[in-house]
């Protein structure tokens, strides 16, 4: 977690706290908190605390907490945030601050991972806020409250959802109160006043590509809101963003803790290889099963964001044994071939009409063996994607696999010049062509082509073979090169393919 040290300050209780201009910038690490004593070194993202008379003059550049009225030259030169009451606590107030901010972050990841991570999230916050967490979605089902939640009767009991619903007495009044109509547009942390509830609330609206998903609130009931609060609802959203709940059905359920942890790694997140298979045992699958990703582009993407619950039920239809992701917009399909036994072209031949009939496009990945390489798996389906609308337009369903050598020819083709990477002989072959107009060049193309086989080279190009032998060994003659060199001949075979790249005509 990295926080400014203003807010960082407003964590530190039982002391009034001043700052500089600079402590509105600077940003520390709560784990990183060392008491001052000579000669101590400190790095960026690290916050010193000491007397402020102990602190050499000369200290530039440095978070710094300290007690007492620092000079005009500290001041000067560093984030500093202090208090002028002459109390050892201070240090030790600092320290719990930073053990509270820590606590919370290092909580994340196992957050991710629980079976209801909105709870845990609301419940661990709300050790740091001082008072009640809720979270609700769009239509005001409550997804998460702290353990200790005000006014429950406001919550009413669905029996046919199986969930808590704010009531309708309540949804009524809102919606005839400018108040909270107001507060339906705004895109960061805010307060809500005390006149319907009786205390104010601090609440964060949740979006996702522009369209309005529900709330995250705090209720100012143990202690007043301060502007640290503010900054620690906006990281929370954060989180939420990556532990959203998934309409999926009873069959998937099993796949909640799944969903999370994959779309966390999905989005730059780390899980060691031990938790990802404590996660996956109730699902019967393993890491090291063979796996293959999905990834969907609507032709129609506006109408996909606007019924996404309908597309996910959709796909859902399809099969059950899809694992159903979000990430970037769009829609990932997780298969399993080791365990649901469907290879990629069982997948294409009973779905990808399904697919097309949605109006999506399909980016397939290769086959891995390693879960933890998912965010690769979900690159190769984008390159697919990328490379098979580009070249096979008409195509609805592109796989890794037949863009492999086109993309690792992409790869170089922007560094290099073509007479830089591709083998010399062949600049030296379109020079003889040129000057005799011969056919060399491409003669060895179709001949390395066919692997060889004078029989198909020679009905390609539509020459005897006498003639087709004779061009091989005066292409040997000329270049020097031993086609039976299986290197050699790859290296003419990717050359070619970058030649062609490059819109080169034989």
């Amino acid at each position: 977690m990295i926080i400014p040290l203003s807010i960082f300050g407003c964590f530190i209780e039982n002391f009034l706290l001043e700052k500089n201009e600079c402590a509105e910038s600077s940003t520390i690490r709560p784990e990183y908190c060392y008491r001052y004593f000579s000669g101590i070194e400190i790095q960026d993202g690290e916050l010193l605390m000491g007397d402020a008379e102990e602190i050499p003059e000369d200290t530039a550049g440095k978070a710094l907490a300290l007690i007492g009225r620092p000079s005009e030259e500290i001041l000067q030169r560093n984030a500093v945030i202090y208090t002028v009451q002459k109390s050892e606590r201070f240090f030790y107030e600092v320290q719990k601050a930073a053990g509270k901010l820590l606590e919370l972050d290092s909580r994340v990841q196992e957050i991710l991972l629980a079976d209801n991570p909105f709870a845990d999230l609301a419940n661990a916050a709300s050790a740091v806020f001082g008072n009640h967490v809720f979270i609700h979605d769009s239509g005001y089902i409550l997804l998460a409250a702290s353990s200790d939640p005000p006014g429950d009767e406001q919550w009413e009991y669905n029996e046919f959802q199986k969930c808590y619903v704010l009531s309708e007495d309540i949804i009524s009044e809102f919606k005839c109160n400018q108040d909270y109509l107001d507060t339906m547009d705004t895109h960061e942390a805010a307060v809500f006043p005390a006149d319907t509830f009786g205390y104010r609330i601090l609440y964060r609206n949740l979006w996702e590509n522009e369209q309005y998903k529900g709330r995250i609130c705090v209720c100012e009931l143990k202690r007043l809101l301060h502007p640290g609060d503010f900054w620690l609802i906006e990281w929370m959203e954060n989180v939420v963003k990556l532990i959203r709940k998934h309409p999926i059905s009873a069959e998937g359920q099993r796949f909640h803790p799944v969903i999370s942890m994959l779309e966390y790694l999905l989005n730059e997140g780390t899980v060691s290889r031990k938790q990802m298979d404590q996660i996956l045992v109730n699902t019967g699958w393993t890491s090291r099963d063979r796996y293959y990703l999905v990834s969907l582009f609507p032709e129609q993407p506006d109408d996909l964001i606007r019924s996404e619950n309908y597309q996910r039920q959709r796909l859902a239809e399809l099969s059950s044994q899809f694992c159903i992701l979000t990430h970037n917009g769009r829609f990932l399909l997780l298969i399993n071939e080791t365990v649901n036994e469907l290879s990629i072209s069982d997948f294409r031949y009973h779905f990808a009409s399904s697919l097309r009939d949605q109006l999506m496009k399909v980016g397939i990945s290769c086959v891995g063996q390693d879960l933890l390489q998912i965010r690769q798996l979900y690159r190769q389906a984008c390159i697919a994607y990328q490379f098979g609308s580009y070249q096979d337009s008409t195509f609805w369903v592109y796989n890794f696999d037949d863009y492999r050598i086109e993309y690792m020819i992409s790869q170089a083709k922007g560094e290099f010049d073509a007479e830089l990477i591709c083998r010399p002989e062949l600049f030296l072959l379109q020079e003889y062509d040129k000057d005799h107009t011969s056919e060399l060049l491409n003669t060895l193309r179709v001949f390395l082509k066919w692997e060889r086989s004078i029989a198909r080279a020679c009905e390609e190009l539509a020459i005897h073979r006498t003639t087709l032998l004779y061009r091989i060994q005066r292409i040997e003659q000329l270049t020097h090169l031993n086609l039976d060199d299986e290197e050699i001949r790859l290296e003419l075979i990717l050359s070619y393919k970058f030649l062609e790249k490059e819109k080169f005509r034989y």
